[in-house]
């Protein structure tokens, strides 16, 4: 229109006409950019970067998932669907893992046994226990195992006695005497513990071991199981049954119930709850569709590393969960920079489990170390350390049967107490921090209980964004 008109003055109209609503055009654009980047700018100032690290199968993607369901688009009926492929293969994971240690120790190779040559007191409280969950004539004949026991320990009393009064015997002649007292007591007491290590003992060992021993029908029904492929299972009718006949055999139920003391193939603490839930998991009569809490227990291994962002309370909190394999964690060190809060998560129940990577150590000296790696990290210095002591569930009711000094001997609080073993782990956390001014705050967890997950996070978020507000000193 501009070129086209022949008249100057309505040429220098349109000129400026156009010219007028450039410029307009320009200042709302740059009034929608200011507005923009204000907004991200706002955005910015309300965003706080949490790392979520710790070793493996320490509960941090339970976390995840928990957040996922309580600040996050939660899981709709669809998504929960996605999940059954992966349930099931937790399922048909566990079911060839017990079978494994069932076939090994029937054989007496698996590598959790005790050496009845080596460590004779810990070979007879497996005996007991075995006796205990058999039938009445097993469990009349763990009363002779537990008296024979009680010898033991008696036993170890009197040669300790003994050797102290030896050590004085040579300034001291009634110490003297009493030491040859003790040295016939010990012989009589070797005697009566002799008779019964030939007479009981042999018999009692075999038995141990052919509990371990399968039926028929569950041989038949291994090979099925073993036919199914990873990661997409079938989950037929075929294979249904032959999961439900394995699990129902008393052999495997007695393999399942020492599962803790696997070195080598453990069993995932999630696989627990799958195979508890297997009648309604597995059930023919209607489709499975997973519950919220079968998400929150199933097992997925996290490879990489996995972002999502939450908002809590008009605060967005940016969480990046980071695989805790000792081959992943190179990755942590360059997240280190932008981190506002480093929420550490340990496994209590890792005091009775060990490492996949080192079947000789303890899953809690792993996490020990790792923590104080972290919180004397030069980069993490002014960033907030929230430590989650989890699996509470599960310690309270390992420790009624293994002691906590089964990883620390110095501990000496009562064997079964939670609160005294709480403590210890407690101290034992807060003594890797170097820094006297350092502040770790500590929670006890159960990851899988939402309810509590939501009121910690709660209290976690106000540390986060107050220590924020207190480092731009707004506070």
């Amino acid at each position: 229109h501009f070129v086209e008109t022949g008249d100057p003055i309505r040429r220098r109209k349109v000129f400026h006409g156009w010219e007028k609503e450039k410029k307009k055009n320009q200042a709302k654009q740059t009034k929608e950019l200011e507005k923009r980047l204000r907004a991200e700018e706002e955005r910015r100032k309300r965003t706080h970067t949490m790392l979520l690290i710790g070793p493996g199968q320490s509960g941090k993607s339970t976390v995840f998932k928990q957040l996922t369901i309580l600040h996050g688009r939660g899981f709709s009926e669809g998504k929960r669907r996605h999940f059954r492929k992966l349930i099931y293969a937790n399922i048909v994971g566990a079911i060839k893992n017990l079978l494994y240690h069932a076939r090994k120790a029937y054989k007496r190779e698996d590598e959790s046994l005790p050496n009845f040559n080596v460590d004779q007191l810990g070979a007879m409280h497996e005996i007991l226990e075995f006796c205990r969950n058999s039938d009445q004539k097993k469990q009349a004949e763990g009363e002779k195992v537990m008296g024979y026991i009680r010898s033991l320990n008696e036993l170890n009393g009197l040669t300790e006695r003994y050797r102290s009064y030896l050590l004085e015997a040579a300034t001291d002649e009634d110490k003297l005497k009493l030491a040859l007292q003790t040295k016939k007591e010990i012989k009589a007491m070797n005697l009566r513990c002799a008779r019964f290590r030939e007479k009981e003992v042999p018999g009692l060992v075999d038995e141990f071991f052919k509990s371990f021993g399968v039926n028929e029908k569950t041989d038949e029904a291994a090979i099925v199981v073993g036919d199914a492929t990873f990661p997409n299972v079938d989950m037929n009718k075929q294979l249904r049954q032959a999961v439900r006949t394995v699990w129902k055999d008393h052999a495997i139920r007695n393999i399942f119930h020492r599962r803790q003391r696997f070195k080598m193939n453990q069993l995932d603490d999630s696989s627990v709850y799958m195979l508890q839930h297997l009648d309604r998991i597995l059930d023919d009569k209607e489709e499975y569709i997973p519950t919220l809490k079968d998400i929150v227990h199933c097992r997925k291994r996290t490879i990489g590393i996995v972002e999502g962002e939450f908002e809590i309370k008009g605060q967005i909190f940016r969480i990046v969960d980071v695989a805790g394999q000792r081959g992943s964690r190179s990755r942590w060190i360059p997240l280190f920079a932008t981190a506002n809060a480093c929420l550490f998560v340990c496994s209590l129940a890792g005091y009775n489990r060990y490492l996949l990577e080192d079947s000789d150590k303890l899953r809690i000296y792993e996490a020990l170390e790792l923590f104080d790696d972290i919180v004397n990290q030069p980069a993490l210095r002014r960033v907030p350390i929230i430590l989650f002591l989890n699996k509470v569930d599960l310690f309270e009711k390992e420790i009624k049967t293994t002691s906590l000094q089964h990883a620390f001997p110095q501990y000496s609080g009562a064997p079964d107490s939670l609160e005294e073993s709480i403590a210890f782990l407690r101290h034992r956390f807060q003594k890797t921090v170097k820094d006297p001014n350092r502040q770790v705050f500590i929670h006890t967890t159960c990851a899988t209980d939402t309810d509590q997950v939501e009121k910690i996070l709660d209290s976690v978020t106000k540390i986060v964004v107050q220590k924020q507000l207190a480092a731009a000193n707004l506070i």
